[in-house]
C-alpha cells in the first residue's frame, strides 16, 4: 500500500432534514488502496461515498482530493468514478455502447486529451513514408480515436471477463454480467478513485462471493483506489485493505481486517464484525482476568487492577476438553450443523455461549470448555454502564 493520501475527510458533516447523518468524520485513504465502507442500513456509509463523489454536498468540513478542496466542484470534474448498486444501464444500448459512453459522449476535445494528442499525432505520422507532410488532419485524429477507443472497451471487457459481449443487449444478461458492464463501464474511463456503493448486493451467494475475489484481484491490477460500500462483513473481510466500521454517522473502529476482528474495541464492533461470546469480567492483576468465577491468564492487555472488563472470546476459541481438564462446565441447549463444524449454545451457569466445534454433541450433553491466553479478548467498559 502506498502512503500517498489521495481522499482526506476533515470534520465532514451532512444532515438530512435536521438528522444527523454523517457526524464529524476524519479519515485519510491512501493511493492504491481497497477501503470498505461497513455498517448497518442508515449508518452514513453511502452518504459519505456520495460527498466523496459529489452528489452530495457537506454541511460542514471538507472533502480534499489530491491536495484539493473538492466540496463544490461537480462530479464529473473529480477524478472518481461510481459504479451503483443499481448499475444505471443503458437498456437501449448494447455493451459496447455502455461502455464506451463515458469517452464518446465527452466530445472531441476531451478525447483529444483523455488519449493524448500529441501521442495520436506521432502515432499517424510514424504510419507515413519518410519525407512526407507532417501534417495530421482533423479527420484522421478522429479514425483514429475511434479505433483508440474500440480498444479501450475491448481491454475493459477483457478485464472484467466479457470479451465476445459487445454486440449483446444489456437487459439480456444476468444480474452478473450486467454487474460487469457497470464495472467496465467505470474503469474504461482510468479513474483514480473507484467507488463501489454496495454493487453486490444483487447477486445470488456463488456469484457474490466469486466476484469478490475478481474485484480484488481488478484492484492489483488497475492499480487505482477502491472505495467499498457494504453492510455485509464477509464482503469487507473478504476484499478490504482497511476497514471503516461505522454506526450512526461515526467512525466505530478503522483498521485492517484481521485487527478488527481479532481486536474489535467495542461491543458493537465485535458483534457486528463475526460472532462473539462477550462476559463482564474483573481484571484481577496483570495477565490474569476474572470471569464466570473462574481465573484465566491473558496476554497483553493493561487496565487498573480490579476494574471492570468486557472479555471477548469467538466461537472458533473455544477449546472443547475433556470434562475433568476444563474451567468452564456446561449444557448444550442447541446444536446447529454449518457443514464444517457446528455451532453449539451452551449454558454455562445461566450464561449461554456459542462454540464452534468439529465433534458431535447432543442436546442436554455435558461439555467441557477452556480458552487459551492469546485467545482472550479485553475490552474497556462503556462509562455509562
Amino acid at each position: 500500500m502506498n502512503n500517498k493520501v489521495v481522499i482526506e475527510l476533515k470534520d465532514l458533516v451532512k444532515r438530512f432534514d435536521g438528522e444527523l447523518i454523517v457526524n464529524k468524520m476524519n479519515l485519510q485513504i491512501f493511493e492504491n488502496e481497497f477501503v470498505t465502507f461497513l455498517g448497518p442500513s442508515g449508518c452514513g456509509k453511502t452518504t459519505t461515498i456520495r460527498m466523496i463523489a459529489g452528489f452530495e454536498t457537506p454541511d460542514e468540513g471538507k472533502v480534499i482530493i489530491n491536495g484539493k478542496v473538492f466540496n463544490d466542484l461537480p462530479p464529473f470534474v473529480r477524478p472518481v468514478n461510481t459504479v451503483f448498486q443499481r448499475y444505471a444501464l443503458f437498456t437501449h444500448l448494447n455493451v459496447f455502447d455502455n461502455v464506451a459512453f463515458g469517452i464518446k459522449n465527452r466530445g472531441y476535445k476531451y478525447q483529444l486529451k483523455f488519449f493524448g494528442e500529441d501521442a495520436l499525432k506521432q502515432e499517424i505520422l510514424s504510419t507515413r513514408p519518410e519525407g512526407a507532410s507532417t501534417e495530421v488532419k482533423p479527420i484522421e485524429l478522429k479514425k483514429l480515436i475511434r479505433q483508440k477507443i474500440v480498444d479501450a472497451v475491448s481491454r475493459a471487457l477483457s478485464l472484467v471477463k466479457l470479451q465476445g459481449f459487445e454486440k449483446r443487449k444489456v437487459n439480456q444478461m444476468s444480474g452478473g454480467q450486467q454487474q460487469r458492464v457497470a464495472l467496465a463501464r467505470a474503469i474504461i474511463n482510468r479513474p483514480q478513485i473507484l467507488l463501489l456503493d454496495e454493487p453486490l448486493a444483487a447477486l445470488d451467494l456463488k456469484l457474490r462471493q466469486n466476484m469478490q475475489y475478481e474485484l480484488k484481484e481488478m484492484q492489483r491490477k488497475l492499480g487505482i483506489t477502491f472505495i467499498f460500500v457494504t453492510h455485509d462483513q464477509e464482503e469487507a473481510m473478504t476484499m478490504s485493505d482497511r476497514i471503516v466500521v461505522m454506526k450512526d454517522g461515526l467512525i466505530q473502529q478503522l483498521g485492517t481486517p484481521k485487527h478488527i476482528y481479532n481486536e474489535p474495541v467495542n461491543r458493537y464492533v465485535a458483534t457486528f464484525i463475526g460472532d462473539s461470546n462477550i462476559i463482564r469480567g474483573t481484571y484481577v492483576r496483570k495477565n490474569l482476568v476474572n470471569f464466570m468465577n473462574v481465573d484465566f491468564d491473558i496476554i497483553g492487555y493493561e487496565f487498573q487492577d480490579g476494574e471492570s472488563v468486557d472479555v471477548v472470546i469467538r466461537p472458533e476459541d473455544f477449546d472443547v476438553v475433556p470434562l475433568e481438564k476444563a474451567k468452564l462446565v456446561g449444557i448444550v441447549k442447541d446444536v446447529i450443523f454449518k457443514g464444517v463444524h457446528n455451532e453449539v449454545d451452551v449454558d454455562v451457569n445461566g450464561a449461554l455461549f456459542t462454540v464452534n466445534t468439529y465433534e458431535n454433541y447432543e442436546v442436554g450433553q455435558q461439555m467441557g470448555l477452556k480458552v487459551d491466553p492469546y485467545e482472550i479478548h479485553l475490552m474497556k467498559v462503556p462509562q455509562d454502564e
